[in-house]
């Protein structure tokens, strides 16, 4: 027998996203997380170099950098940078899907950083089950969450089950 694929109630919903392909079957390798570190490393070097010839222009430098990171929300210890974006997603507690520019193979693993609510912020391994084509040249990924903590399923399926009561809701009320 198949294993039942809509193992919860799933809902569309916007969410800030952002994601991180942690492996690629194709072996692409993405620099950016290198390039922002090096970029760090040679920064440090220039405001050390000229912090007693231009404090001024150095301390405002630095405020720039250090907003950039609040903007990222710059993890260097994972070498992660979060932009998060909103997206219109279709979610459950135990995968989602949306759209993105660019294809991906099958089997990539991603590490998504989902805002589902501005107290609910979650940080969930996936894996890409399909990517298809879409007619305005996107492409719908769907992604099966993977190795997640009952904690953090019983919050998905908490904010699932609120939405869809709230959508149900807004549609009583039109």
């Amino acid at each position: 027998m198949h294993e039942e694929r809509r193992r919860y109630f799933r809902i569309n919903d916007t969410v800030d996203l952002s994601y991180r392909i942690s492996f690629d079957p194709n072996g692409k390798d993405d620099p950016t997380f290198e390039l922002i570190a090096e970029q760090d490393r040679r920064m440090e070097i220039l405001i050390a170099e000229q912090k007693h010839h231009h404090p001024d222009l150095v301390e405002l430098i630095a405020l720039l950098n250090q907003k950039i990171e609040r903007l990222t929300h710059l993890d260097r210890q994972s070498k992660t940078t979060i932009a998060f974006k909103a997206r219109s997603v279709n979610l459950s507690a135990c995968g989602l899907a949306f759209e993105e520019h660019e294809a991906l193979a099958l089997g990539a693993q991603l590490q998504l950083f989902l805002a589902v609510s501005p107290e609910t912020r979650l940080e969930i391994e996936g894996m890409l089950v399909d990517c298809q084509p879409k007619d305005n040249g996107h492409y719908t990924w769907r992604v099966d969450f993977i190795n997640l903590t009952p904690a953090t399923q019983e919050r998905l399926i908490q904010h699932v089950v609120q939405r869809q009561s709230a959508q149900l809701a807004n549609r009583q009320l039109l």
